[in-house]
């Protein structure tokens, strides 16, 4: 299996305690009201995931955890999503959610494991998959951009 990306279990103590960069202010800003059609359902699919059981692919996967199905939820909530495409929505056999963007030649996968820890895996057009150390919010951000061709 390919090494992936880890992100910190960024709990909501972090996203709501204060931060440096937002001069003193208890909440960060809000960028847009809006959310992307497809949220909702995501959000559904996700959370449809808890319904699988044990052997649910006939290879002995565990039942998705509550905790990943939680983060996965939360790390939606707070990225900056709007431009994203609908994710593919997956139960990973360790018990754990998947997402998938496809744009163009760029792959990412982003899987949160049943103890909750997450890792990103990103694939450019006929390269190997490659692995960014992910410790913020700002470079899970990043990741995310790099799949529509914004940036890294």
């Amino acid at each position: 299996m390919a090494q992936a990306l880890r992100l910190p279990n960024f709990g909501v103590q972090r996203i709501l305690r204060r931060e440096p960069e937002y001069n003193g202010r208890q909440w960060s800003p809000v960028k847009s009201l809006q959310s992307p059609a497809w949220l909702k359902e995501t959000y559904d699919k996700i959370t449809k995931l808890a319904d699988l059981k044990e052997n649910w692919d006939s290879y002995g996967g565990l039942p998705v955890a509550p905790k990943a199905i939680s983060i996965a939820r939360f790390l939606l909530s707070n990225l900056d999503i709007e431009d994203m495409p609908r994710p593919h929505v997956a139960a990973i056999p360790d018990g754990g959610v998947g997402l998938h963007w496809r744009v163009a030649d760029r792959d990412l996968e982003v899987e949160v494991e049943a103890n909750g820890d997450v890792h990103f895996l990103k694939t450019d057009a006929g390269k190997e998959p490659k692995s960014v150390d992910v410790h913020s919010w700002s470079r899970a951000q990043a990741v995310l951009d790099w799949v529509l061709g914004k940036r890294m």
